[in-house]
């Protein structure tokens, strides 16, 4: 047992997230949407769903319900690999009013 601690990196320790203010948001939507419109609603999915930039990648037309108002999860691409999301189970994200009319 002496020698597992070289097994356990250091830098594995719990990251620290700080999320955007309101301010850095609004700056961060506007300015996506000036200058990149092609991509505000990939970025606004992002920013209103809390999906994985893996989910966010993996995302097809079939798996937007514009009626039922929400978004399915139903994969997930890592390393060009499409497979399933990480608890193996499909969910529903709710989609907000804003993100429905982008």
């Amino acid at each position: 047992m002496s020698g597992t601690g070289k097994l356990i990196k250091k830098n594995d320790q719990a990251k620290i997230i700080e999320p955007l203010t309101w301010e850095e948001k609004n700056k961060f939507e506007n300015s996506i949407k000036t200058h990149f419109p092609r991509y505000y609603p990939f970025f606004l999915i992002a920013l209103r769903t809390g999906m994985s930039l893996e989910e966010l990648i993996a995302l097809k037309p079939g798996d937007i319900d514009f009626n039922g108002n929400f978004i399915e999860v139903r994969r997930n691409v890592v390393r060009n690999i499409e497979g399933s999301p990480k608890t193996g189970k499909t969910r529903r994200v709710d989609m907000s009013a804003d993100l429905r009319q982008s």
